[in-house]
């Protein structure tokens, strides 16, 4: 696993997108001048990873701030090529190991000139991964548009080998929820109600996985679970209010804490990736908008939106009516409207303040369990899915 910068990826699809205008035909590939790059092999699995920036209406941009980690591709190596030559690569005494890397990349047909169309990083010399059709990817690769989805769900399942055991990322997670990345004066600001313009605590991601690193095969499971689940399209977002939860949940806190884990794993046993905020963010921390962006991103994101129309959902300020309207803009976008399915659980609320009827949501009752709600939404997933069938 690597982390990218968003400008790279940027320039890269603009790279991507021209080469299939003029007809150019390139592979995946990622190029490095970190030489611990020598570790990877034919048929390993590298997982490139990016703090996305979008503007307004999901466009991507290079400037805004970062939101959660997303993966850009997943990417089989075929081989590797180099820049450098033999002299090149000459070593002092001291390093003690002196590397060929014309003997271990062969498929440099010349030494220091890589094949037509691999492109080398913006560094002196690069060693570059050029990527093949994985048979084990649910869907063909995309070259001009990769999948972009956010796997901050997953992140406390991701271990790591290092040298003499593994790692994991707590003291990431740590980072993100005890709020360090706002300075006092920030924190002082936000305290009083003022903006606080902040990258936020995802921007941060990149000092993380600057190096290569490793996944354990538990790991490598849990990525490629995720993978899969988003390029077919089974991805759902979860839009509830959060005081309604508590009110037919029980005891406040954590018993809808445990109510949100419930409807989160039932989820996943149907083979769904759910985005809810307490699993892929956390919801507190509204840093100047930032929440906002990423909900509205994560709606864009999404293939199913379920909204649980319990009685204060849609409520005029409320963040359940923003997260609708995102979804509405959505439908209304010749590009989505067919790609985003949008399912009303009724519970006890206004159909009318969203513009609906009762006909167009599923009954639930006024305290559903989460298995009420996750049969539900596969109710509806089926139903949608005749409709379309017809």
């Amino acid at each position: 696993m690597i982390f990218v910068k968003w400008t790279t990826i940027l320039r890269w699809k603009r790279r991507m997108l021209d080469a299939a205008t003029h007809g150019g035909d390139y592979p995946y590939q990622y190029s490095s001048d970190n030489k611990r790059f020598l570790q990877i092999g034919p048929r390993d699995v590298l997982w490139l990873v990016t703090t996305p920036r979008f503007g307004a209406r999901g466009k991507p941009t290079l400037r805004g701030r970062a939101r959660p980690p997303a993966v850009m591709a997943r990417l089989r190596v075929s081989k590797l090529c180099c820049n450098r030559t033999n002299e090149d690569l000459r070593m002092t005494e001291q390093d003690k190991k002196p590397v060929c890397l014309g003997t271990q990349i062969p498929c440099c047909d010349e030494p220091g000139v890589l094949p037509e169309g691999v492109h080398p990083a913006s560094g002196a010399w690069s060693i570059v991964a050029i990527g093949e059709k994985d048979p084990e990817d649910p869907k063909p690769l995309q070259v001009t548009y990769p999948v972009l989805y956010n796997f901050f769900g997953v992140l406390h399942a991701l271990r790591f080998k290092i040298k003499g055991g593994e790692t994991d990322l707590s003291k990431y997670l740590e980072f993100v929820e005890g709020g360090q990345y706002l300075s006092s004066a920030q924190q002082e600001a936000k305290r009083s109600g003022k903006e606080v313009r902040n990258p936020g605590p995802y921007a941060s991601l990149g000092q993380i996985f600057q190096t290569l690193r490793r996944l354990t095969p538990k790991a490598a499971c849990a990525m490629n679970a995720a993978h899969e689940r988003a390029v077919l399209g089974k991805r759902v977002f979860f839009s509830y209010s959060w005081a309604d939860v508590e009110s037919f949940a029980g005891d406040a806190g954590k018993t809808r804490a445990k109510w949100i884990r419930e409807v989160n794993r039932g989820l996943d046993e149907l083979g769904y990736s759910s985005w809810l905020d307490q699993h892929q963010i956390l919801a507190e921390q509204d840093i100047g908008g930032l929440l906002e962006e990423v909900l509205s991103d994560a709606v864009r994101q999404s293939v199913v939106f379920v909204a649980l129309l319990s009685e204060s959902y849609g409520k005029t300020g409320s963040w359940t009516l923003n997260e609708w309207e995102s979804a509405r803009e959505q439908l209304a976008n010749e590009k989505r409207k067919d790609l985003l399915v949008p399912i009303a659980l009724d519970c006890g609320g206004d159909p009318g303040r969203l513009g609906l009827t009762r006909d167009d949501t599923l009954l639930l009752g006024r305290s559903p369990t989460p298995a009420d709600v996750v049969q539900a939404i596969a109710r509806g997933v089926g139903l949608r899915s005749a409709r379309s069938e017809q």
